[in-house]
């Protein structure tokens, strides 16, 4: 695997490649036993995890300052790609791809078999509290 970081990182224990980019203030932890690749682009000042068990491919790109959690334990490909100040959280153990798009602060599941691809920004959020609130 390649580490470069200006963090922590450990537990490097599978057969494809684990990469760490880590230019911020705070941790990039990769924990790969998989035969896929682990790889994480952290700029933000938070935590940016990877826990991969599985065959496929789990990758972050946390730009932001909260935090960006993968936990990716089958064959498939668990994307984040985070610009926002909260947490975005995939919990993806089906074979298919579990994608998140976060900007705001949210949190996503997913187990099934198939394709489940999430959006979400803070300003979305504010819009529909908004329209909530109108028609009450």
């Amino acid at each position: 695997g390649v580490l470069i970081n200006r963090g922590r990182e450990c537990g490097l224990a599978g057969t494809g490649s684990d990469v760490v980019l880590g230019a911020g203030t705070g941790s990039v932890v990769v924990l790969g036993a998989g035969t896929g690749s682990d790889v994480i682009l952290g700029t933000g000042t938070g935590t940016d995890v990877v826990l991969g068990a599985g065959t496929g491919s789990d990758v972050i790109l946390g730009a932001g300052t909260g935090s960006d959690v993968v936990l990716g334990l089958g064959q498939e490909v668990n994307v984040i790609l985070g610009a926002g100040t909260g947490s975005d959280v995939i919990l993806g153990a089906g074979t298919g791809s579990d994608v998140v798009l976060g900007l705001g602060q949210e949190v996503m599941l997913s187990s099934g078999p198939g394709q489940e691809v999430m959006s979400s920004s803070g300003l979305e959020r504010e819009v529909m509290s908004s329209l909530g609130q109108d028609r009450k």
